[in-house]
């Protein structure tokens, strides 16, 4: 255990650990103040069965004024916590902590007046004065300057009540001396339990972070397999419909070795989804994207004739180049994947006879690639949160098609590790643009 004896907890945990302690100060505080009372009470109580003038004479009515003061004090700590309680949140409450400071001197207080009955009565006194300290120690939690303003005002009332009651100057510097003993005693008690406290907080809070980032790497590989088993759908369903084109129609070699190749391709895609997989599940950090050059023109052609021969009949995606060839740094795969998957929502949101364009052009700040459909459209209160992971902006397509609701969270993410961004419009019934903006430092 660590020992904060001359020092305070780190400033990173300061501020919770203090609000933390004071609550519960301020709740500690309430039960003593109704320990106190109801002990108060009882002992009046006990005094219409019980002659106290008799049992103890000469002293009985000095004592009912202690009882009466620390009965008062109590009730009126208990009063005042009850009703902070009630108009205050719970956040505001440790503004409150000078109840507690102030409630523990009058307890330590009280505890010293019981005793200061005759003039030589010193020792009863201090006794009493360590009970009341011992107890405050023990619930309360303070810090350095609390207290020795409790040391202090207690050691202050002790000799002015020395001196109130004219005890002998001798015996009053013999009490000094105890008095300061008890005092540097109360301090490391307090000091020690004060380490005990930090110690377990920290404790929690060490638990209570190993937790949230367990959880987080928990959901961090939920997300990576969820993305993965999405974006081999892609792949698999080319392949699917290259082998239903080879199953269903006559062809010659060429066009055969073509659906090959592309089979080929869509095979390599997979197993690129796959390793990343598997690097992910080896916590692999991989530092930034391992881009080439290549030109989009081409890249987006290979795109686009990979899904012509995907599409049904009845559904058409066309292609929209500048004339002049654009190059960019770019990881093929991982941009592809994003392209595939909004390519992807086009086909599924798009009905029969439907056009989807895929466009690329340059502006003033980098390129700019669009896919758009003439489909359904999105309603408007969807976008917000059409980005989200497992958004709830999942929809069934127009052929009952099903959706993880992540395909376009996906997309997002690999634009944005490009250093780019991914933006939409849509409108009910008439379609959607989506647009991939891909800044000048990839060119």
């Amino acid at each position: 255990m660590t020992l904060y004896l001359f020092t305070a907890i780190d400033k990173a945990y300061r501020k919770d650990f203090q609000q933390t302690v004071r609550l519960q100060n301020l709740k500690v505080t309430g039960w003593l103040a109704r320990f106190v009372g109801v002990t108060c009470l009882l002992l009046f109580a006990s005094a219409l069965v019980i002659n106290y003038n008799k049992t103890l004479p000469g002293v009985w009515q000095y004592y009912a004024k202690v009882l009466l003061f620390l009965f008062c004090t109590a009730f009126a700590c208990i009063t005042t916590i009850a009703l902070v309680q009630r108009k205050t949140t719970a956040e505001k409450l440790v503004r409150y902590h000078f109840i507690t400071l102030l409630y523990s001197l009058l307890f330590i207080t009280g505890c010293m007046w019981f005793t200061f009955v005759q003039p030589n009565n010193l020792r009863s006194t201090l006794v009493m004065m360590v009970v009341g300290l011992v107890v405050i120690s023990v619930l309360m939690v303070f810090n350095w300057r609390e207290l020795l303003l409790i040391a202090g005002t207690c050691g202050t009332v002790f000799v002015v009540a020395c001196q109130h009651y004219q005890v002998m100057y001798t015996l009053q510097v013999f009490s000094f001396f105890v008095l300061a003993f008890i005092t540097m005693a109360f301090l490391l008690i307090a000091r020690m339990l004060y380490s005990y406290h930090v110690n377990y907080y920290l404790q929690i809070r060490i638990i209570a972070e190993q937790n949230k980032v367990i959880a987080q790497v928990s959901d961090v590989k939920s997300d990576i397999l969820a993305q993965v088993v999405h974006d081999l759908r892609n792949p698999v369903s080319a392949i699917r419909a290259v082998l239903g084109l080879l199953n269903d129609y006559p062809h010659s070699e060429k066009q055969k070795e073509e659906y090959v190749h592309w089979m080929q391709q869509s095979c390599a895609q997979a197993e690129i989804i796959i390793d990343e997989l598997i690097n992910a599940a080896r916590q692999k950090n991989i530092s930034g994207l391992q881009t080439q050059c290549v030109s989009l023109n081409e890249w987006l052609e290979t795109i686009c004739d990979q899904w012509q021969r995907r599409l049904p009949p009845e559904k058409q995606l066309q292609l929209k180049l500048p004339g002049k060839a654009v190059h960019g740094n770019i990881h093929t795969a991982n941009l592809q994947r994003a392209v595939d998957n909004i390519i992807h929502n086009a086909v599924k949101f798009t009905p029969a006879e439907g056009n989807i364009t895929l466009g690329l052009n340059r502006y003033h700040s980098g390129v700019r690639i669009t896919i758009a459909d003439n489909g359904i459209g999105i309603p408007e209160a969807l976008l917000p949160t059409l980005f989200d992971r497992f958004s709830a902006s999942g929809r069934a397509g127009v052929a009952n098609e099903s959706s993880s609701g992540l395909g376009l969270h996906v997309s997002k993410q690999l634009i944005e590790a490009h250093g780019g961004s991914l933006t939409v419009t849509s409108h009910v019934n008439e379609g959607s643009v989506f647009n991939i903006h891909l800044p000048f430092s990839i060119l």
